[in-house]
């Protein structure tokens, strides 16, 4: 890992209380967002892999995209996140994981949700990412992303 991801994921560690305090409800106010999640779920529901939340935080998406009728994975960089996420939905599945290396089968997800997640990437790094993505994403799966 180099040291501006160590970095940010202690402060992401660091916050995280507060960070899901701010955060965990978003959907609530966020109508904006819900709209796109909400396409996103209906374009992801006739696949047959399981959709990754790639940046969670503290897991409103992914318990938002459960609660649709989706599987759905969260994963985060930050432990602290991790924790907090667990906490608020311990039904749903959370891991500490890294955006470049989704630790799954070619062409076996049915989706990516990477919400503000690729903001702290390097440019240079988003080739790799996207490639990693790419190939991890079964053919059609939807992929929402923002920033």
């Amino acid at each position: 890992m180099t040291q501006p991801t160590q970095s940010i994921r202690e402060a992401y560690d660091t916050a995280a209380e507060q960070y899901a305090a701010l955060f965990l409800h978003e959907l609530d106010r966020d109508t904006q967002t819900v709209r796109w999640l909400a396409a996103f779920a209906e374009a992801a529901a006739g696949q047959t892999g399981p959709v990754m939340d790639l940046g969670c935080g503290p897991g409103g998406v992914v318990e938002y995209l459960s609660r649709r009728g989706l599987t759905v994975f969260g994963v985060d960089a930050s432990p602290g996140q991790i924790a907090q996420a667990r906490l608020a939905f311990p039904e749903r599945h959370f891991t500490v994981g890294d955006l470049m290396a989704l630790g799954v089968p070619d062409a076996s997800l049915g989706g990516i949700v990477a919400k503000y997640s690729i903001i702290h990437l390097p440019p240079a790094d988003l080739p790799a990412v996207f490639g990693e993505w790419h190939r991890a994403l079964a053919p059609g799966a939807p992929v929402l992303v923002s920033f």
